[in-house]
């Protein structure tokens, strides 16, 4: 696609239509009209009709501060939406006058907030709630042991899988992210038995929201916190493209979701600052309140369409938040999906509500849950209590699914359940609910996929251990996966085949040897694998090889920066290319050696160490023996010593220790 961009300088004082109403000709207008905390970054979008010719659009921007803003006009989406981005920010605190001209006459105006633009950190969530992060602190082991699982080798601090079928499951494989794990984070795709079909290890709390998946682009994507934004990987499981939300908003971990045509869907997170002691009594002045924003961009990045929390949810209808608190979230927005009628449908779990937009206009359609809830439920005798993962039924117009989590409700149990929604009689009907036997009860996180077999695929985690679940039709478990020492937001099933084009390389560093972990994942073909080491980048030199996934390195030369890669070797003897290459610090402890240094005092006393602080005596070395000559003991034991330290020992391991020793 072409896109035509230029700058505009309009010099044209046109008269326009005077009022509210917008013309018949526009159909969408982003920001809305009198807008407050508007973004300093912001494009003004507008949509027609009808497709617009760039000479039959005019756009005038004034800032009270910034004065006539110059910009550029982007036709995009067949010609019926229309960009204008200022070539600079808008000044904090200032009103924007709009005026259209050329296919409709309208003007408007809104208001850009007052606080600087600032990158949310999620973590803020967690300290102002009762829901607190638990203490999770890395404990390696001290000692290697080799992990593996089905003939594929894993890391130690890997989670603990297990599984259990019971029946015939959907096809695909195990899709999810950890959350908060206690060791590593990583990203997993399982067979049924639990063998890993593909992992990726990063650094702790990076693909923190668990929100790994297969798009309906057909690529795979998943989050990272540093630096905040998701990845899309092919089926190469090569890093291909990065996606971050625009107008200076924080993209939240929560979703993404990236459609065939390229379209993108995020939550942007968009940090305030709220007087609410205007809105509740007692409230904190100058307190900063979270809004959540949907926000559309095209395959070419533009911001084409953004739905903001500010103009349509009032922040007092949160009724389970503190509104006293210096820190509000009070929407929580977890999902995004888009309805069978290309409409809009989302979670706000702090409302308690599932949202419906008009994706052509920004208007609600309807709202389901929570104090603004418009519909009459049937065959329900519980509301909707901070819900998760909200989804339209794939074939099923009008039927929609979510995780319902019960955090306020009597007694606590989360269940899975599925709506049918009437717009004519404004009635929603449960047709179907799953609950565990006994009743399992998540304070927080979890997903609900509907599969393609009319099978349903559960993620009930909150804390570890994960637990999910693939019930049938008839509500019968046909499989269950449990995990140690992790979460995972969302657990799915997708249909994939993939295979790394090298090995993936993790490297363990132990007190007595190093563990290298290599896997060629999807690649059935693999002999054998050649490990190359050395103490420079990029090393040629093959250190060893072996049929395994996993091998140990103990002879290596000790305080010395080491590098490492690996290949692997098919069944007709073609080598494939190097891994990622990882280097290590050597700090090992030797086995069988001796650890006491300068054990004859060959080399006099060093690094013998002499004490004698309430004593009386004296030393000397003659012929490989060090004397002691006490004339006063002293009153303790250790008033005369002699040591060496820095020796580390090793937990689990056998040491001798023996000497030779007379007395006059």
């Amino acid at each position: 696609m072409k896109i035509r961009i230029f700058t505009v300088f309009i010099l044209l004082l046109i008269t326009v239509c005077s009022g509210n109403e917008i013309p018949g000709k526009i159909t969408y207008l982003f920001p809305r009209p009198d807008a407050k905390l508007v973004s300093t970054q912001t494009s003004i979008i507008i949509k027609s009709k009808n497709p617009v010719k760039y000479v039959d659009i005019h756009v005038q921007v004034t800032g009270t501060q910034s004065g006539f803003m110059a910009g550029k006009i982007n036709i995009v989406e067949g010609g019926t939406t229309i960009i204008f981005k200022p070539l600079h920010p808008f000044y904090t605190g200032e009103k924007v006058a709009v005026e259209i001209t050329g296919f409709s006459h309208y003007s408007f105006s809104f208001y850009i907030t007052a606080r600087p633009d600032t990158q949310y950190d999620f973590r803020k969530y967690w300290k102002s709630n009762e829901n607190v992060l638990p203490v999770m602190k890395n404990k390696k082991e001290k000692t290697a042991v080799q992990a593996f699982i089905n003939g594929v080798s894993v890391p130690a601090d890997f989670p603990k899988i297990q599984v259990n079928q019971y029946g015939q499951t959907a096809p695909g494989k195990i899709f999810f992210g950890s959350t908060f794990g206690s060791l590593g984070n990583y990203i997993v795709i399982l067979e049924n038995d639990g063998t890993p079909y593909f992992y990726r290890k990063y650094p702790l709390y990076s693909p923190g929201s668990g929100e790994f998946k297969l798009q309906p682009s057909g690529i795979l994507s998943f989050f990272l916190y540093q630096p905040k934004h998701f990845i899309a990987l092919d089926h190469e499981y090569v890093e291909v493209d990065t996606f971050t939300c625009k107008h200076g908003y924080t993209t939240d971990a929560h979703e993404l979701l990236v459609l065939a045509n390229g379209h993108k869907f995020f939550i942007a997170l968009d940090p305030q600052r709220v007087n609410m002691s205007g809105i509740v009594p007692g409230g904190n002045e100058n307190a900063t309140v979270l809004g959540n924003h949907v926000q559309e961009l095209d395959e070419n990045d533009e911001v084409v369409f953004e739905w903001r929390s500010w103009d349509h949810y009032n922040i007092e209808d949160a009724v389970n938040e503190n509104m006293l608190a210096s820190y509000i979230d009070y929407v929580h927005m977890n999902s995004i999906a888009v309805d069978y009628d290309g409409n809009i449908v989302i979670s706000s779990r702090h409302l308690s509500e599932i949202t419906k937009i008009n994706h052509q206009t920004g208007e609600i359609i309807w709202r389901l849950g929570g104090v603004n809830n418009q519909f009459q439920f049937i065959n329900e005798e519980y509301e909707i209590s901070y819900q998760h993962y909200a989804r339209p039924v794939p074939g099923k117009p009008d039927h929609y699914t979510l995780f319902d989590n019960g955090n306020y409700r009597q007694p606590q149990f989360s269940r899975a359940v599925e709506y049918k929604i009437n717009t004519d009689s404004m009635t929603a009907e449960k047709v179907w609910e799953f609950r565990y036997q006994p009743d399992h009860y998540s304070s927080m996180m979890g997903s609900l996929q509907r599969l393609e077999n009319g099978h349903t695929f559960i993620n009930w985690s909150a804390w570890p251990p994960l637990l999910a679940c693939e019930v049938n039709p008839d509500n019968e478990i046909v499989f269950e996966l449990r995990a140690t020492n992790v979460s995972s937001n969302r657990i799915r099933r997708f249909e994939w085949e993939g295979m790394v084009p090298t090995p993936y390389l993790i490297i363990e560093s132990y007190s007595t040897e190093i563990v290298l972990i290599f896997n060629k994942f999807g690649d059935p073909d693999v002999e054998y694998y050649k490990i190359y080491g050395g103490l420079s980048p990029n090393p040629t030199t093959v250190l060893d090889s072996t049929e395994s996934t996993c091998i140990e390195i103990t002879e290596l030369e000790n305080e010395q920066l080491y590098y490492f890669r690996v290949t692997s070797v098919n069944n007709n003897g073609l080598e494939s290319g190097f891994s990622n290459e990882e280097q290590v610090n050597i700090s090992l402890i030797p086995r069988y050696d001796n650890m006491v240094l300068n054990g004859d005092f060959s080399d006099g006393i060093d690094p013998w160490i002499w004490g004698d602080s309430d004593a009386s005596a004296s030393w000397s070395i003659t012929d490989g023996l060090f004397h002691f000559n006490i004339a006063e003991g002293g009153s303790n034991i250790y008033d005369v010593q002699l040591k060496q330290s820095g020796m580390k020992l090793v937990q689990g391991r056998t040491y001798i220790f023996e000497f030779e020793a007379r007395a006059d």
